[in-house]
């Protein structure tokens, strides 16, 4: 009787705690729609009356009910910020399934906010002649990019660097980082006549703008930390800058192409507070102390220290999509949410920022010409081997790097009627760079579409980045964006030069209203355009629905470009139509001996092409040039370009 009395009671106490559990736990539908909220708990049901604090626990509870969908899944954002720990990260088990798709929107016209920042507070000022704040932050925290009140913060720098004249070695002028001293070039840096860089310490930069033979003409603007600085043996009042490799070595050779190959930094960036550079210091300049666990600010005279909103970028990725070429991510949209906030830390380690071209940068020490290890910027938003993955009426913010990346196998995915402003790199990448004939289509980069987009100020860090980037890429379309106010080129398509042949074909850019590119120049980058074009198309001399289109897109106010729509060497098969290009610093359009090209019904008021026309395959007629009052055809062009 008592065993029995006993069991009983368990059974009772069990049946007891069952009941508080069940009474407890919250019940999720099956179908949604789900509600997340900043004031939200992730204990909560995802109900409208209590929300989920998460979007990843929205996204957990989703991939316990997506298996058994029989309808679309809604999850709604609530307004508010949501700042991140780390990346948000999406796998093929979140996906939509049964032919429906799981949708993460704003709420009504509710503004969500995901941020990848540390907000920067208690600011006080550090003894000294200029007016330098300084605010605390985490140990080991790293940055790259500071933000204060909307605004992207410079870093401390020389705006000269190492300047010189013909005969390298000469005296520098006033400004210089080395004013009155020598300097010389070595395999591992350089030696210079002056003691001030042995106090700089860690976290010091040198920025080439430019690759050439003289640093002032070029596409690119790759950078390396400096390794070291020590007194050079038996030379009173020398230092000796070892750069960081394999970084220096790759743009010293550039592509083993050494007319390709830098000479002396045209800017040197001081991102870590010393007292050589805190007295360069600027005001909307910031620099950073680890040993002090600190940022430094030098605010402008209207910025008041006691309100102002200053945001260091932390994360790199806000959310990933990462899937794999035989199971992507796939079935999913992101409607009406912001985000913003981000940084970029790659430059930092020995292999440096190499860039060759449009932001594509080089790794690693084992490279000849074209099959180096190539790399784009990481993604604020990353689309890694996905399918149907669909971003609407975005608005993306103070990037560190690349605002929206697509590559590795993305199909069909979408970027539409968003905004991009301030990105550090390209604001958007589709494709690879060195998978140029992938082995199965899996793994190919198809059928993505760019539309009706505003992109402003792309690639503001590393300036030879472009608005919109497409590597090696098929059935992409790129249609009625806005692209303005780029360092570099506006739109580059095609990647390889001809050299490596690939699956390039059937891309279209139409509509677009391009303008205000080349924005570098006079002073830095050149040997862009508007439209550049790269690359040849996969098929024979090309049969209609596999040619690339460059139709009815509006190209004006170009900087020092070479041509307004410049196919560069080996770009073939692409025809271009019924476009209009206005006030181009270059050639309304060049060609640098691709073939199997067609030029026609274009208007511009330039009177220049130039054109070496590959053995004669070229079609070229009836453009007009040299116009003065546009005709009607033109301006319905105009009218209809971009969003």
């Amino acid at each position: 009787m008592k065993k029995s009395t006993l069991s009983m009671a368990i059974l009772g106490a069990l049946a007891f705690v069952g009941a508080t559990l069940v009474n407890v736990a919250p019940a999720y539908a099956a179908a949604g729609p789900y509600y997340v909220s900043p004031s939200g708990n992730d204990a909560n049901a995802g109900t409208l009356a209590a929300p989920f604090k998460t979007i990843e626990r929205a996204r957990d509870v989703v991939a316990t009910v997506n298996a058994g969908m029989t309808s679309s899944i809604e999850v709604y954002l609530r307004g508010g910020e949501y700042v991140l720990g780390s990346t948000i990260t999406f796998g093929p088990a979140d996906s939509g399934q049964n032919g429906h798709r799981i949708t993460y929107a704003a709420y009504q016209d509710e503004k969500p906010v995901v941020s990848g920042g540390t907000r920067l507070s208690g600011w006080t000022r550090i003894a000294g002649p200029l007016d330098i704040w300084k605010a605390s932050v985490p140990p080991g925290f790293q940055t790259r990019d500071v933000y204060v009140n909307g605004a992207r913060a410079q870093i401390t720098g020389t705006v000269n660097g190492l300047q010189a004249d013909a005969n390298q070695g000469s005296s520098l002028g006033s400004g210089d980082p080395f004013a009155g001293g020598e300097w010389q070039q070595t395999d591992a840096g350089y030696i210079v006549h002056d003691t001030r860089p042995q106090s700089w310490g860690a976290g010091v930069e040198f920025v080439w703008s430019g690759i050439g033979a003289n640093t002032v003409n070029g596409w690119a603007e790759p950078r390396c930390r400096v390794a070291s600085v020590a007194p050079k043996s038996g030379a009173a009042g020398w230092s000796v800058i070892t750069m960081a490799q394999p970084c220096y070595a790759n743009v010293t050779t550039q592509k083993n192409e050494p007319a390709f190959a830098v000479r002396e930094p045209s800017r040197i960036e001081g991102m870590f507070f010393n007292d050589d550079f805190r007295t360069q210091m600027s005001p909307g300049q910031w620099m950073y102390s680890p040993p002090d666990q600190g940022i430094f600010y030098y605010p402008h005279a209207w910025e008041d220290m006691s309100s102002i909103d200053a945001v260091a970028g932390r994360l790199e990725t806000l959310v990933k999509f990462n899937g794999t070429p035989t199971s992507p991510v796939h079935d999913l949209s992101f409607e009406g949410i912001t985000f913003k906030n981000t940084t970029w830390l790659a430059p930092n380690d020995p292999n440096g920022f190499a860039e060759t071209q449009a932001n594509v940068y080089q790794v690693g020490s084992s490279c000849t010409a074209l099959t180096c290890e190539m790399r784009t910027p990481v993604g604020a938003l990353e689309l890694k081997s996905t399918t149907d993955v669909d971003l609407g009426g975005l608005t993306i913010a103070n990037i560190g790097s690349t605002a929206v990346r697509m590559w590795d196998g993305a199909h069909s995915n979408s970027l539409s009627h968003s905004s991009i402003t301030d990105s550090g790199a390209n604001c958007v990448a589709i494709g690879h760079v060195i998978k140029n004939n992938p082995a199965t289509e899996a793994e190919r980069d198809r059928g993505n579409t760019i539309s009706y987009n505003t992109l402003d100020g792309c690639a503001v860090r590393y300036r030879g980045g472009v608005g919109i980037f497409a590597g090696y890429v098929a059935d992409t379309t790129i249609l009625n964006n806005e692209i303005k106010n780029t360092s570099y080129s506006g739109i580059s398509l095609g990647w390889g030069w001809g050299v490596r042949p690939s699956y390039l074909n059937n891309n279209r850019i139409h509509g677009n209203n391009v303008h205000d590119t080349m924005l570098a120049a006079p002073a830095g980058l050149i040997d862009g355009g508007g439209i550049y074009l790269n690359g040849e198309t996969a098929t024979g001399a090309g049969a209609p629905g596999d040619r690339n289109k460059i139709t009815n897109n509006w190209v004006h106010n170009q900087g020092r470009s070479i041509a307004a729509i410049y196919l560069d060497s080996g770009a073939s098969r692409f025809d271009i139509t019924g476009n209009v290009v206005e006030r181009s610093d270059g050639v309304y359009w060049y060609n640098l001996g691709g073939t199997y090209n067609a030029l026609w019904d274009n208007w511009t008021d330039t009177q220049s092409s130039r054109v070496a026309n590959g053995s004669g395959t070229n079609t070229i007629g009836s453009n007009v040039t040299g116009i003065t009052s546009w005709p009607a055809g033109a301006e319905a062009v105009k009218a209809a370009a971009g969003p």
